[in-house]
Formats: structure tokens, sequence, C-alpha cells
């Protein structure tokens, strides 16, 4: 019969625990930072027609747990997705009202209904996306070079 007995078990296993703890938050730090640091990169390059994209762009933290952190950079307005992707020719017609309005070569026009050429896509958010990335994976690598 061979008997085996592991010495220091407990200790390894408060060791695996700790090293756990240091890793999940490290890993929650990395996401939030590549969060904040993405929307910072979309309202440096948003389109600052009124500047009411730039101000309702963050980037913040949404779950933590043991195992996984998650994180988003929002832009909360809803015609956010028209920037960024672009629109295509499309009719606009009055709804509430009887007619649109609004002023061409210095005459107010009242139709109604246009025809809307469709807007360029502004691809603004894909920067936002890079620098994330880019931050998520230094963040990554400085917290598992402590391992």
């Amino acid at each position: 019969m061979l008997d085996v007995q592991f010495l220091g078990v407990d200790e390894l296993l408060a060791q695996w625990a700790s090293e756990q703890a240091r890793i999940s938050a490290g890993m929650a730090v990395a996401v939030f930072d590549a969060a904040r640091e993405g929307a910072a990169q979309a309202r440096a390059s948003a389109p600052r027609r009124t500047g009411t994209m730039i101000d309702h762009t963050d980037g913040k933290l949404l779950s933590q747990s043991a195992t996984a952190a998650r994180g988003e950079i929002r832009v909360g307005v809803d015609y956010a997705s028209f920037v960024s992707d672009g629109t295509s020719p499309h009719i606009i017609e009055a709804k509430r009202a009887k007619t649109l309005a609004f002023e061409q070569d210095g005459v107010m026009r009242f139709p109604r209904r246009v025809r809307h050429p469709g807007t360029k896509a502004n691809r603004y958010l894909d920067g936002a996306v890079d620098v994330a990335d880019q931050t998520l994976r230094s963040g990554v690598v400085a917290v598992l070079a402590g391992v």
C-alpha cells in the first residue's frame, strides 16, 4: 500500500484564491479603462454639428464577476447609427403636420414630402473600437504579467 501526503495544499489554495481575485479585479479595471479610452476617442472624432453626440457618449463597466467583466462604449442618441452607418436615399413625409418646412436658397419651402438623397457613413466609432481594443490588450498583458 502506498500512502502519499501533500504538504502545503491549504496555503497553495489560499494563494490561488488570492491570485484569482487579483486577476479578476485587474481584468475589470482593464475593461473599464478600455471603455473609457474608447469613449474618449469617440468623443474626439464625433461630428460636432450640435455637440449632442459628444455630450451623450460614455464608456463604463457594466458588470463584473470572478470570471468575466463586461463594459460598453455607448452613444446615447437615437440617430447615432444613422451617422455611423449612413442612410440610403429615402422619402421624408409630413406626419404631425400637413407639410414639412425648411429654408432653401433664402426661400421658405413647405412640401408634403421630399426625396432625401441619403447620407454618407461617418465611421467615427471604428477608431474608438481600435483604441478600446489596444487599451484592453495592454491592460490584460499588465494583469497577467503579475502572475
